[in-house]
């Protein structure tokens, strides 16, 4: 959809999940320990923890450096500390123009699709969807 839309507006588009990986090493993401996370009791959920706060350094360099279509994609928004969420949600009120696009009008369905989204593609992955983070 963010390609469409860039297309039909003439304007740059970068997707996050490209670029990602260049952001996270500039700020000082570890992937191997990531990797240990990962494989360690706290698994899926320890390294979304572990990536939130390069995630936010990320989000807030993305939209210093490009201009025009950001996917950021469904994990770029979500953040259970409220100062990672402030410094997102600071970062994106700062630019002129930002509509998120959700699959449906209504909240709680977009919730459900995206949650739907996630769990296809967790188990194709070989993995399982958790809703308990507190692990």
């Amino acid at each position: 959809m963010g390609h469409l839309l860039a297309e039909k507006l003439d304007l740059p588009f970068c997707s996050v999940d490209n670029v990602r990986g260049v952001y996270y090493q500039k700020v000082g993401y570890d992937d191997t320990l990531a990797s240990q996370i990962a494989i360690s009791h706290q698994g899926l959920q320890g390294v979304l923890r572990y990536s939130k706060p390069f995630e936010a350094q990320m989000v807030e360099q993305v939209l210093a450096d490009h201009h025009g279509v950001i996917d950021f994609g469904a994990s770029n928004s979500v953040y259970d500390d409220n100062d990672l969420f402030t410094r997102v949600e600071n970062a994106l009120h700062a630019i002129s123009q930002c509509d998120p696009a959700l699959p449906s009008p209504d909240l709680d369905e977009s919730v459900e699709i995206l949650k739907n989204r996630l769990t296809r593609m967790l188990t194709e992955a070989g993995k399982e969807f958790t809703d308990d983070y507190s692990s």
